[in-house]
């Protein structure tokens, strides 16, 4: 932990560099932990930048990868219909379906509508909350390689590359301002949504 504030201690995300629609990531970690809880991340980054992110620890032990990850995508596509709430608030609502990666195939086969199958019928049925974001086109739910999930920071211990791959991903960099100067209504507005969504959430 020591190691990790020290390397990033200088960093800071910003804004302003792209232009890009909402954009989320999910993952779990697979039960690694004593307690045999996976520990669920997600974040959502707008013109490439972490705006909205999380780490917590499950509240079910499940029985495989995919059924972990199924309950990660859950609670990300909660957060997600928040998210295009509020966008629709500051602008104008997403007018398609927001892109959503995960790094297990299975997981993805899992949320399809209508793919029922016998090893899930033990999930609550909350946690086919997913399924019916699938099916009402308000999630695209795509593989993204277990290499490239950017939320791999937010669930387990990684090396220091990897953590440093992932920083970059967040648009952890060395600010001026907080703000990139090389960019000026993107970073206004990624910059005005972060800051809203730091008064809801705290």
């Amino acid at each position: 932990m020591f190691c990790y504030l020290l390397g990033t201690h200088d960093l800071a995300l910003t804004y302003g560099r792209d232009w890009h629609k909402l954009q989320g990531y999910t993952n779990a970690d697979g039960a690694s932990q004593e307690y045999r809880h996976p520990v669920s991340g997600h974040v959502f980054l707008i013109d490439g930048s972490a705006v909205s992110w999380s780490s917590h620890k499950q509240e079910l032990i499940t029985l495989s990868i995919a059924e972990a990850e199924c309950v990660a995508a859950m609670h990300t596509s909660k957060e997600l219909m928040w998210l295009c709430h509020l966008i629709g608030d500051l602008s104008h609502p997403p007018l398609t379906a927001t892109t959503l990666l995960c790094d297990n195939q299975a997981a993805i086969r899992l949320a399809q509508a209508d793919n029922y199958h016998a090893c899930m019928k033990h999930i609550d049925i909350c946690y086919h909350f997913i399924c019916d974001m699938v099916k009402h086109k308000e999630v695209s739910l795509m593989y993204c390689p277990t290499n490239k999930i950017t939320t791999d920071i937010l669930t387990k211990v990684l090396p220091h590359w990897k953590v440093t791959q992932h920083s970059l991903s967040l648009r952890l960099g060395h600010p001026c301002g907080g703000v990139l100067e090389s960019e000026g209504l993107g970073a206004l507005r990624a910059a005005t949504a972060t800051c809203v969504m730091a008064q809801l959430h705290f």
